[in-house]
Order: C-alpha cells, then sequence, then structure tokens
C-alpha cells in the first residue's frame, strides 16, 4: 500500500445529485441498492486493527469516501452530502476468521450474509469485511457501497484509489470483444426489463 495520503479539511454541504437521489426512492427491503466487490490478498497476518487504521488514513485522501447523506433543512428540498474528516471510518470495518477445514460454501454464506445486510448512506454509505482464515494463508476483503455515492464507474474509481490498484496499460478496441451467446444475451434482456419494470412500479420520485 502507498503512503502520503493527505488529509482534507470537510467540505461544504452538497446537493444530492437527482439521478443519484433515485436510488434513495427505488430503494427497496429486497433491493438493497449497493455496490460490491470481493477482493483477495495473498496474506492472512493482518489485523483488524492494523487494517482499519490503514483504510483510515487512506479514506482522508478520498472525499467520495467521506460523504454520508443529511435530512434537507425543507422537503422541498433534496437531502444533501457533509463530508466528514474520515476518523469514522474504521467503525465501518469488521472481521471474521474462518474455522479450520471451512469450505467454499462457507466463504458464499460469509459474503451472502455481509452483501444482503443492507449500508445505511444516512450513517455509513459504504462498508467492509476483513476475512480471515482462507486456504493458502490468505484473506479476502469484502466492500460494499451505496449507489447514491455515485455511478458505478465513479465508486470504482474510488475503490481503486483505496486498495491502490495499478492503472490498465492499455484500452481494448471496439470490436475486439465477441458478443455474448444467446442466452447470455436473452437473460440480460430479462434483467434490464425486470429493472425497469420495478421502477415503474415504484411511482414517481420526488
Amino acid at each position: 500500500m502507498a503512503t502520503g495520503c493527505v488529509p482534507t479539511e470537510p467540505a461544504a454541504p452538497a446537493p444530492l445529485r437527482a439521478e443519484d437521489a433515485l436510488f434513495l426512492h427505488a430503494q427497496t427491503d429486497r433491493l438493497c441498492q449497493q455496490v460490491g466487490t470481493v477482493l483477495l490478498l495473498p496474506t492472512d497476518s493482518l489485523s483488524l486493527t492494523d487494517f482499519r487504521a490503514e483504510v483510515t488514513r487512506r479514506v482522508r485522501g478520498i472525499p467520495r469516501l467521506r460523504r454520508r447523506l443529511e435530512q434537507p433543512p425543507s422537503r422541498w428540498r433534496r437531502p444533501r452530502w457533509i463530508t466528514e474528516t474520515g476518523a469514522e471510518a474504521g467503525r465501518r470495518i469488521d472481521a471474521v476468521t474462518l474455522g479450520p477445514g471451512h469450505s467454499d460454501r462457507s466463504l458464499r454464506e460469509t459474503a451472502d450474509a455481509f452483501f444482503s445486510e443492507p449500508t445505511d448512506p444516512w450513517r455509513a454509505p459504504w462498508a467492509m469485511l476483513l476475512v480471515r482464515g482462507l486456504p493458502g494463508r490468505q484473506s479476502a476483503v469484502m466492500v460494499k457501497v451505496h449507489h447514491t455515492l455515485g455511478g458505478s464507474q465513479a465508486i470504482i474509481a474510488s475503490l481503486t484509489q483505496l486498495f491502490d490498484s495499478p492503472p490498465p496499460t492499455s484500452v481494448p478496441r471496439r470490436g475486439g470483444r465477441r458478443p455474448p451467446p444467446p442466452r447470455t444475451r436473452v437473460r440480460q434482456t430479462a434483467l434490464t426489463v425486470s429493472g425497469l419494470w420495478h421502477l415503474a412500479r415504484a411511482g414517481r420520485a420526488p
């Protein structure tokens, strides 16, 4: 992990963008409106204390990950983001150690339980889980981020900055990928139609 993240002062409250407010409107108990990822680390020696301290230090240099929503001053205005110092980041990180002889199923069950619990954009729009005890002395980091923090590309960029992944060395050319098979296209279309139907049934956004 790189060093040198410079802490920044909290920014002035900023209104939630209309396109991001849609995710608040469409959220239900079954649709958490969050994105997530699982990262594998080639070490099993990370302590929760050290991991929390390192993430807290890095988050101070990433304003998007220091935000949380605040109720608007009146019902005629949208919620707004307040940017905190980042000192609270450690409270959003937990850890679990899988027992000896665990299977891939136990890791999947851990992921299911973690990602099934929705993040709260009013208190903590993102959360992490450090999973230790994986085969080969590995560990995993599970990350979930509420979609109000931005589009998928913006969230990925923030997580890339957080974990210091190197940028891609080349951009794939158009036409370089093979089109997905018909069965995959049908499944993707069905998922899209299902999502649009859910949004339509949700009614008009405020």
